[in-house]
């Protein structure tokens, strides 16, 4: 047995040696004048993963600073509601044991999101799980997958615990249609012991079907917390109607389960509140050689809180002309209303290729916040979009 222990442990290390790792990376930078002041801001993202033959992982970091305090930042299309400062990071880890038919999962998180609390104090968070899943094929049309984790938090100053486990039983009827059987239950139980212990149990049916024109999903469950039982449903209908455009539409009735309801309250006292989301969504693409559009319209609403909106619209014209053929016009609108504070921002701008990976953006922004208060800025931006390099083998 000490020589099988052996045995495995070089191997894996083998398999870090020489599997390959692939690093990519993305940035941009800049200026804007608002009210007569200079804002700078900068956003960026790397991200690195390596697959071997007994290991996957992938780690991600998210930063975005803006010098803009409690102004639009020059960077987020003059979202208000966020601060200077954002940092997200996140690691995940899959193990492959011996045997083909389990592996251990595990990850860790932080989270700053820039939005501060009713006090005026940055929310910031963090998470760690982990665990064993195990998957085989029943037969060549069924899959079987069995997982439980447990893991660690602190979210909006609330620390807590959970247990997760799931069973899903999938049935492949052809290449286009399937049927899918789960059954989760999640248990998080606070680290302050004058709040109740919250668990949630979740059984749902979905069935999938694909095809090179459609794409929509039905799913029906029941979701039971302590004696409450509630109904969910999801429903999701995508169409191509030509080569060029495409409509997409959503409507559920999803339960939140406790470790995401404490990310969506101030105060963790009480998870009732957010015990469900209900949403609706309309998204239409267009893409033609030079000219794209986007345009989106969701509704979120949770129990005993007002509802949220959300309208945006994209559009961009290649130019295509003799001294900057790869030139671009975009538009872009949001609006949003939330419980807290709503805003609508529009913004214009020309996009300008500097060579390979690299752009400039040159753009007129407005951003009207919920008080009626506008603000106007001039921005250039400089962009870099990195493609995945080999870092190592």
């Amino acid at each position: 047995m000490k020589n099988f222990v052996k045995v495995v442990i070089g191997i894996m290390y083998s398999s870090v040696a020489f599997s390959a790792t692939k690093g990519d990376a993305n940035m941009t930078a800049g200026v804007s004048s608002d009210n007569g002041n200079i804002y700078k801001g900068l956003t960026a993202d790397y991200k690195v993963e390596s697959e071997g033959a007994f290991q996957t992982f992938n780690s991600s970091i998210d930063l975005e600073y803006s010098s803009a305090k409690n102004r639009p930042s020059v960077i987020n299309g003059h979202q208000y509601l966020y601060s200077n400062t954002i940092f997200n990071s996140n690691t995940y880890h899959l193990l492959k044991l011996p045997t083909p038919f389990i592996v251990v999962e595990s990850g860790i998180a932080y989270k700053q999101t820039g939005e501060v609390d009713l006090d005026g104090n940055k929310q910031f968070g963090w998470s760690a799980y982990v665990g064993p899943t195990f998957k085989r094929k029943i037969r060549s049309d069924i899959d079987l997958k069995i997982g439980i984790s447990i893991g660690q938090q602190v979210i909006n100053k609330t620390e807590t615990r959970d247990q997760n486990s799931f069973v899903s039983l999938k049935k492949y009827f052809s290449h286009t249609a399937s049927l899918l059987l789960a059954y989760q239950n999640e248990c998080v139980d606070f680290e302050d012991k004058s709040k109740k212990e919250a668990c949630n149990r979740l059984q749902q049916l979905t069935y999938m079907n694909k095809t090179s024109k459609t794409a929509y999903m039905i799913t029906l469950g029941q979701s039971t917390s302590e004696s409450d039982v509630e109904n969910v449903y999801q429903v999701q209908y995508q169409y191509k109607t030509n080569l060029t455009d495409s409509i997409l539409i959503k409507s559920g009735l999803e339960k939140i389960t406790p470790r995401v309801a404490l990310a969506l309250l101030d105060d963790a006292s009480s998870l009732t509140d957010v015990s469900t989301l209900e949403t609706q969504s309309l998204v239409y693409d267009k893409k033609l050689t030079r000219f794209s559009m986007s345009v989106s319209a969701e509704r979120k609403k949770y129990p005993l809180l007002k509802e949220e909106l959300e309208y945006q619209l994209s559009a961009g014209y290649l130019l295509g002309i003799n001294h900057c053929y790869s030139c671009s016009v975009i538009y872009e609108y949001q609006k949003n209303v939330k419980p807290v504070s709503n805003w609508a921002s529009w913004m214009v701008g020309v996009t300008y290729p500097i060579k390979r990976h690299w752009n400039t953006l040159f753009s007129i922004r407005e951003t009207t916040q919920e008080v009626g208060e506008k603000f106007h800025s001039l921005n250039f931006q400089l962009t870099y979009d990195g493609s995945a390099k080999i870092l190592s083998r």
